[in-house]
């Protein structure tokens, strides 16, 4: 096996997959042929500093959620996104193609917001919310209000008719 293309045929001979989890298959030898122990059944991953798992295959380093898809359909998009914002729960029903602009708008909300609002901020010049949105072509304001719940409300609605199933509110 070439250490520079992963395939999906290579990786259900190393792996079962199982519960969103990729399983050692009893023995497996890189790609100089050393021999590498794992017990059958055994989950792959170690848990990375920014929460995703990974696994080394080859010795080069792949993210376990990139892996789980290509094993099951056969391809790596350019990104591959939680659906649910929690980047350990790797089921294949979790996980679905994405662009870079798609996967930030499913992004959760900011440690650095204040207001608790995804896309709401407070505006001191005009002393009021605003609410803004952005599109991989156009930062939207869509508007200033005097109070949060309803820059909240059309915060909302936009993002609903902008980013559609990726649109996250929290």
């Amino acid at each position: 096996m070439d250490s520079k293309i992963i395939t999906q045929k290579y990786l259900q001979e190393i792996f079962d997959y199982k519960d969103g989890n990729l399983l050692w298959k009893n023995k497996t030898v890189d790609s100089i042929g050393r021999s590498k122990n794992h017990l059958n059944g055994q989950i792959a991953g170690t848990l990375e500093k920014h929460g995703y798992l990974r696994v080394r295959i080859d010795n080069k380093n792949y993210l376990i959620h990139r892996l789980i898809f290509l094993y099951n359909y056969g391809f790596l998009p350019i990104q591959v996104d939680h659906i649910d914002g929690n980047t350990l729960n790797n089921h294949i029903e979790n996980l679905r193609q994405a662009t870079n602009a798609e996967n930030c708008q499913n992004s959760k909300l900011s440690i650095n917001n204040k207001s608790g609002v995804k896309g709401v901020s407070w505006h001191k010049t005009h002393k009021k919310w605003v609410a803004n949105i952005q599109t991989p072509n156009k930062r939207y304001t869509i508007g200033y209000f005097d109070k949060i719940e309803k820059a909240k409300i059309a915060i909302i609605e936009a993002r609903n008719k902008l980013h559609g199933e990726f649109a996250r509110h929290y």
